[in-house]
């Protein structure tokens, strides 16, 4: 086996461009065995697992280095990814996304990909993905006052949520009753008012009252994400997006990776789908 590494990440960068502003052709062109079929293999990896990634924040590359079997036509990928502000139900393409920055606790994710080549066709035999945030001593250098990140079950920063949640319903021109979907982000901070806790979190319109459980039937809900703050003397604040009708399946990873309590990791493949927790009702 030959392996030729390459940096790929300045060529896959403006591949991606060109494909998000129409200028590649519909159907994508064949992929040659070849050191010139790295970038576009590394392009339709970083595809399949953006399609693939139903839960948590987009993710946005940047850098893949690859190896490739020339005997086997087999693409043995590296991909670097960032972890962006959008949540999977933002609609918004995530070339437009921001990515993360240091102070807001960034997260970086490593995937290794196995993608072969038939007739020109990628196929992605497998992947798996470690996602890590910062450390908390490298936010503390750069900035020692901001938020610190929490579990995502914390019971502090749950109970801010459910704050919040009942002041947008209170509050919201929307007709529609909104439950909790997914919760993004818990963090901490110390402040004049005492300790405050900063949430973001995606809902997703019901057709029921608030004391029963249930999401809008098989066709399309309305999504929203909202960030919010509780101060220490109780003050709530939020604002929520909410976005236009939308079909969507959220699946959650366990037990197959090892999972950071404050982030959404990127889940390996295949995915072993697993029945919900009381927690995620």
């Amino acid at each position: 086996m030959r392996e030729a590494m390459l940096t790929l990440a300045g060529l896959f960068l403006l591949a991606h461009v060109f494909l998000a502003a129409g200028v590649l052709p519909a159907e994508r062109p064949s992929i040659p065995c070849d050191e010139n079929g790295a970038v576009p293999a590394s392009q339709a990896a970083f595809q399949h697992i953006s399609a693939q990634h139903h839960h948590g924040y987009k993710y946005k590359p940047s850098d893949f280095p690859s190896s490739q079997d020339d005997l086997a036509c087999e693409f043995h990928l590296e991909l670097d990814l960032e972890e962006t502000t959008c949540h999977v139900v933002n609609p918004k393409p995530v070339e437009e996304c921001v990515v993360r920055e240091t102070h807001e606790t960034k997260v970086q994710s490593n995937c290794n990909v196995t993608l072969t080549v038939v007739e020109g066709k990628p196929t992605v035999k497998k992947y798996s993905c470690s996602s890590d945030p910062a450390s908390a001593e490298e936010l503390q250098k750069i900035c020692p006052d901001c938020p610190s990140l929490l579990p995502l079950h914390y019971p502090a920063g749950l109970d801010s949520i459910k704050s919040a949640l009942k002041k947008f319903h209170e509050e919201s021109n929307e007709t529609s009753n909104f439950k909790l979907l997914e919760v993004g982000r818990l963090s901490t901070q110390h402040m004049l008012t005492g300790q405050s806790y900063l949430a973001e979190f995606a809902i997703v319109q019901t057709d029921c009252r608030s004391h029963v459980i249930c999401v809008l039937g098989r066709g399309k809900a309305q999504y929203g994400f909202c960030k919010s703050t509780v101060l220490g003397n109780d003050e709530v604040s939020v604002d929520c997006e909410i976005y236009d009708a939308q079909v969507r399946t959220l699946h959650h990873c366990r037990g197959q990776v090892k999972i950071p309590p404050s982030i959404h990791p990127i889940c390996p493949h295949p995915i072993r789908h697993m029945p919900p927790t009381p927690a995620d009702n």
